[in-house]
């Protein structure tokens, strides 16, 4: 009985789909733009045959006749020269024909993954966390993909072996011609000059294969899709690059921060503080610009906000405090706008209380009479004051009476109400005791 084992595939990274299908598509893309550059190969060189036979047909024509012209010779010299040119012509297009029918469609595609930048990553880097039951279908079986390269390199290896039969024949041959035949008819080659050829023959079909390869990616059919990865892969590198960043902020953090009762795992460097009471030195106290030890409170706290790694925290001020701000930012306005108008007030620091300027108005000062001095000035002397002192009464208007809320006259009228009660005694009175 034959037991069937079910293979199970392993799930590939989002990275790893994307660098397979622009595989494919590559390859794919690649085997049609090789298919057509074959095609018009091949019809340059029909074209070039049929030109060249004509021509060196024609030329053997004017070469049968006999002529003396000078003119005639440099017309044949030329045609020779274009018939030489057409052969070299054909024999490039005959070995780009050979290059381009055996040429391997996968360095064409390693050649656009690096004009593109695609880079295969090593999937044994993230085989870590991946469920191997998941299985996602991505549309390709990479399987299948994994075939063709397989069969070119079967392919490969067999023309190797083939090639390297013909060679051995090749070799063979004159050895064996030169066994059965006497020495002065053998000729001999230098070995350093052979090794020089077959050198430059294979540079030139390299030379040949990369020219090739460059045609078949720069065509209109393949530019396209190279964008298209260039562009997908440039923004994985950026969003790579963020998520880099991220996580070398998130360890400097770590790093720096030493903190304590359990907040960071790092060991702490220092334990000393300015003071374990957090007031300070007491002797601060006794400095005017300190206002109960709170200033050196606060560099306590400074202290220990830094020690911990923490954000200083800023106090809010008070009421009293903002008001004072207020009125100082008001008293300055107005001063600013005196000065605008031509008018400075210089307010002496004495009247400046520590909670800003004072808005009651100031009482004018007592001015003695000396005594034997009469008043100096022209007119009646003893009218004057009279008069002075009838105009501020006549200036001064009654107050203004605002009127009260209902609710407020009600509650006046019902505390009358009951004071009236509580002090009118109204009753009889009572006496005890026998009456005379």
């Amino acid at each position: 009985m034959v037991v069937k084992h079910n293979k199970r595939k392993r799930e590939h990274s989002e990275h790893e789909k994307f660098v397979h299908k622009s595989k494919v598509l590559l390859l794919r893309e690649s085997k049609k733009v090789r298919t057509f550059q074959v095609r018009k190969v091949v019809q340059q060189l029909k074209q070039l045959r049929e030109l060249h036979a004509t021509s060196k047909a024609a030329l053997e024509t004017t070469a049968g006749s006999k002529g003396d012209d000078e003119a005639e010779a440099k017309k044949r010299k030329r045609a020779e020269g274009k018939v030489k040119k057409m052969f070299h012509q054909i024999e490039k297009l005959e070995t780009e024909h050979i290059v381009l029918k055996g040429l391997n469609l996968h360095d064409v595609v390693e050649r656009a993954m690096d004009q593109s930048g695609l880079k295969e990553q090593d999937p044994h880097e993230e085989d870590e966390g991946h469920n191997d039951n998941n299985e996602e279908d991505d549309g390709f079986d990479s399987e299948d993909y994994d075939q063709p390269r397989l069969a070119d390199s079967e392919d490969d290896s067999d023309s190797d072996d083939d090639m390297e039969g013909t060679s051995k024949r090749d070799d063979q041959a004159p050895t064996d011609a030169g066994n059965g035949a006497t020495n002065e008819e053998q000729s001999e080659q230098p070995t350093g000059e052979a090794s020089a050829s077959a050198t430059t023959a294979v540079s030139e079909l390299t030379e040949v294969k990369s020219r090739l390869i460059d045609r078949i990616l720069a065509h209109k059919q393949m530019q396209p899709l190279i964008e298209s990865i260039r562009i997908v892969v440039a923004k994985q590198e950026r969003e790579a690059e963020k998520k880099r960043q991220r996580a070398e902020k998130r360890a400097m953090k770590r790093g720096t921060g030493v903190m304590i009762g359990g907040r960071s795992a790092a060991p702490s460097s220092s334990l000393f503080l300015s003071s374990l009471s957090g007031r300070g030195d007491p002797d601060d106290d006794d400095d005017p610009s300190t206002f109960m030890g709170h200033s050196s409170m606060a560099g306590a706290d400074e202290d220990i906000a830094d020690f911990l790694g923490e954000a200083k925290k800023k106090n809010r001020p008070g009421q009293m405090a903002r008001r004072q701000k207020a009125m100082r930012r008001e008293e300055a306005l107005r001063r600013q706008q005196d000065r605008e108008k031509g008018i400075y007030r210089p307010q002496p620091s004495t009247n400046v209380s520590k909670y800003g300027p004072s808005e009651r108005p100031k009482k004018a000062k007592k001015v003695e009479k000396k005594p034997g001095k009469a008043p100096q000035g022209r007119g009646k002397p003893s009218a004057a004051p009279e008069k002075t002192a009838a105009r501020p009464a006549a200036r001064q208007a009654a107050p203004a009476v605002e009127p009260s809320h209902p609710s407020w006259l009600a509650k006046q009228a019902l505390k009358e109400k009951e004071k009236a009660a509580i002090t009118a005694f109204s009753g009889k009175k009572v006496v005890f005791g026998d009456d005379d």
